[in-house]
């Protein structure tokens, strides 16, 4: 944004252009919190774990993670 913001209105209008950008960011960041607490719930209902699963765990984060990058494409 190049443009000298001098008035409220103008400060209002620069961030109505902003929203499109903002809600993508909500919704990017939405997703894979959605994902992280239903791990959480997951995990929470196993007696025990370990390495292996661990792995396994941090492995689909790291899918969900890439969904912003793929929902751009």
């Amino acid at each position: 944004m190049s443009e000298k913001i001098h008035s409220e209105s103008d400060l209002w209008n620069a961030l109505v252009r902003l929203a499109p950008s903002l809600l993508t960011y909500f919704m990017s960041f939405l997703t894979p919190g959605i994902f992280w607490v239903g791990q959480q719930t997951q995990l929470n209902h196993f007696t025990r774990s370990d390495r292996h699963l661990m792995w396994i765990h941090l492995g689909f984060l790291l899918a969900v993670t890439l969904t912003p990058f793929s929902a751009g494409l």
